[in-house]
């Protein structure tokens, strides 16, 4: 975000802010969801004291954005030294400020605290360190615009400059299988990335689908057999749930580790072999080592570069660009691609999107996303909606009561400051104007000098639900 000192001339997103520099550590705020998109996909340094966000902010520290349902200074984010000290106020706006869904004033926020203000979702974050460049390349595999985010990308970036063994440490779902795929597209190893569930292979079976076999070594071994390690010759092994690796095997794996070469089942000599190993593990390796299951040395060997990825729970301004990553768009929606889906995104479904807590990561939010996409319902022709009933049914519940129920802020109406004066046409006046225009919404918008948005509340409020709509254009 850059500095203005005319915000008059420049059309972009403005920040506002004093020539003083951000401490070591400093808070940011990413608007994950906005009508203007120029402010997403980017963080947004906070200075310490207020900033004054807005549709035409007045204040010595602001962040103007394009919304019609915000105010001109819609909320203030007063920022202190720490990472635990801000203080949300609302400015008296017309829709109001949500912290962590419910209403919020003069309110104290921390890491990863989620605002609603208008028809935009933020995350609040504490950045320690200086800020990172944006390292182009990774954003695929680990999407986001967080100070984790960013961290991690430059921790893989890194460790794919060597050709040592790296161990990646994560909770379930969190995405480690994507790092380790980032790590051997850096390296720009000739070899095969081969991929190994290690506690997903019988023990009976896991030495020889490893190390390999020759033929005759064991009943019914009629061929040889290289062994994944050898596949990956020049290349990356990734063994994941490397944490249930047999105690019997980890010495073999030691080996292969410290000395290059592997020898296979039956087999009189070892064998050279040039592999990167990339282990992974949802447990922590170094409490397996303290309980005996593991083995210290190997622990130690397999740790040339130590990754952690956090859970998504802590990487909230990252969730929805993770949304993006795994997003499984039907063909027979018409939304096509990443990003796009969020522009018809209620406010209140990314609120539950940020702060739901994710205990599965990405595979649950994935099945959500299944879910939220099958059963939106259409507007018109061109235009899904995704609201807080094409979530599943358990997520529903679990919203509703985070937001005060259904009657209660989740059902409260976003009006465009252009709107709020404006009476809301009856039931009749609606049919008159859908007759009059063919059920044409963007010229029932125009009539009324309103956004498309507010004529679609207006005929919910009416009980013009989408099935009505296309029979009365139907019998136009």
């Amino acid at each position: 975000m850059t500095a203005h000192d005319d915000p008059s001339t420049d059309s972009a997103p403005r920040l506002r802010v004093s020539s003083r520099s951000l401490a070591a550590g400093h808070w940011q705020l990413h608007v994950v969801v906005a009508p203007d998109g120029s402010v997403t996909h980017k963080p947004h340094p906070l200075p310490a004291g207020a900033t004054v966000v807005g549709r035409q902010p007045v204040g010595r520290h602001v962040l103007e954005i394009d919304d019609t349902s915000l105010s001109r200074s819609h909320v203030q984010i007063e920022c202190k030294a720490g990472p635990d000290a801000v203080v949300v106020r609302d400015l008296d706006s017309r829709n109001g400020v949500y912290l962590s869904g419910r209403p919020c004033d003069g309110d104290r926020a921390g890491q990863g605290a989620v605002l609603r203000f208008g028809r935009c979702v933020a995350v609040l974050e504490f950045a320690r360190g200086e800020a990172r460049p944006t390292l182009d390349g990774l954003h695929r595999e680990i999407p986001g615009a967080s100070a984790v985010a960013q961290a991690l990308r430059a921790d893989l970036r890194y460790a794919a400059t060597t050709a040592h063994p790296v161990l990646i440490e994560g909770p379930t779902g969190s995405g480690k299988e994507f790092a380790a795929g980032a790590l051997h597209r850096l390296s720009g190893r000739k070899g095969a990335i081969v991929r190994v569930n290690v506690s997903a292979i019988p023990e009976t079976l896991l030495e020889s689908t490893l190390f390999g076999h020759e033929r005759g070594a064991f009943t019914g071994a009629r061929d040889a057999a290289k062994g994944l390690i050898r596949e990956a010759d020049g290349g990356t092994l990734v063994l994941d749930e490397v944490g249930e690796l047999p105690a019997t095997l980890q010495p073999k794996l030691l080996r292969a580790v410290e000395e290059g070469t592997v020898r296979p089942i039956g087999g009189s000599r070892d064998l050279p072999v040039q592999v990167r190993i990339v282990a992974c593990t949802n447990a922590r390796l170094d409490r397996l080592v303290e309980t005996g299951r593991f083995r210290r040395d190997l622990a130690a060997r397999l740790r040339g570069h130590h990754i952690c990825i956090a859970g998504m729970a802590d990487r909230k301004p990252d969730i929805l660009a993770l949304a993006d990553a795994v997003l499984p768009v039907p063909a027979d929606l018409p939304v096509r691609g990443a990003s796009q889906w969020r522009q018809v995104l209620e406010p209140e479904v990314a609120e539950a999107l940020l702060l739901h807590p994710w205990t599965d990561g990405m595979r649950e939010l994935r099945g959500v996303l299944v879910h939220l996409l099958r059963d939106a319902p259409l507007l018109d022709d061109d235009e899904p909606k995704f609201t807080l009933a094409s979530l599943p049914p358990a997520m529903e519940a679990w919203a509703l009561g985070l937001f005060g129920g259904p009657d209660g802020r989740s059902r409260a109406k976003l009006e465009p400051q252009a709107a709020i004066d404006r009476p809301r046409p009856g039931r009749g006046d609606l049919l008159g104007l859908i007759g009059q225009h063919g059920g044409n919404i963007e010229a029932i918008a125009r009539e009324l000098g309103v956004h498309r948005r507010q004529v679609y509340r207006w005929l919910a409020m009416a009980g013009i639900d989408r099935v009505a709509l296309k029979q009365l254009r139907a019998g136009q």
